[in-house]
């Protein structure tokens, strides 16, 4: 079963064809439901649905494991505050030429930068994951010589990868490789 989808309505069809598919923990099959929806919310306006939970039953006459996990929308991040596109835009800047913290507010649109920094760390984590659904050439670094090493790495691997997974990268990537785009 796959973690993530394109749109609200192919998500919600897929939790509601559950009878056949086995947990992905315990591997029972016929014990899953639909157990709602996952919601995010917005700063200014009522929660968004990014996601539905799947429940493995273990009640009644079913032996499942009881474990829940999420399926959600392919242009959200599990488990953190922003979508992918603000990660997306942090790195654009960065490639751009910006500096982490002009980088991270134009992405979050807030004055504090602190946490840029934050989402430095959160991509250099995922940067083992992204270099191996790549034909990385290291030529593609030099065009950041003039930053810190960590960052000339880690942009020239955002640049291949963002090469690779065009137009929407964050999006192509969840869809393609059902791999969160931050995890």
């Amino acid at each position: 079963m796959d973690t993530f989808y394109q749109n609200i309505t192919s998500l919600h069809q897929a939790s509601l064809q559950l009878e056949n598919e086995a947990c992905r923990h315990c591997g029972q099959v016929s014990h899953l439901l639909s157990h709602g929806f996952v919601y995010k919310k917005q700063c200014r306006g009522d929660p968004l649905q990014v996601g539905k939970r799947i429940y493995c039953s273990n009640r009644g006459a079913k032996s499942g494991c009881g474990r829940t996990w999420r399926l959600y929308l392919c242009e959200q991040t599990p488990r953190l505050h922003y979508q992918c596109i603000h990660f997306a835009l942090f790195v654009l800047c960065l490639l751009a030429g910006f500096s982490i913290e002009a980088a991270y507010q134009r992405a979050s649109n807030t004055q504090q930068s602190r946490n840029g920094y934050r989402w430095i760390n959160k991509l250099h984590g995922q940067l083992a994951v992204f270099r191996r659904h790549l034909n990385f050439r290291e030529e593609t670094t030099a065009l950041f010589a003039h930053r810190s090493d960590r960052l000339v790495v880690l942009l020239g691997t955002c640049q291949a990868l963002f090469s690779k997974f065009s137009p929407l990268p964050w999006h192509s990537y969840q869809l393609q490789l059902q791999k969160p785009f931050l995890g």
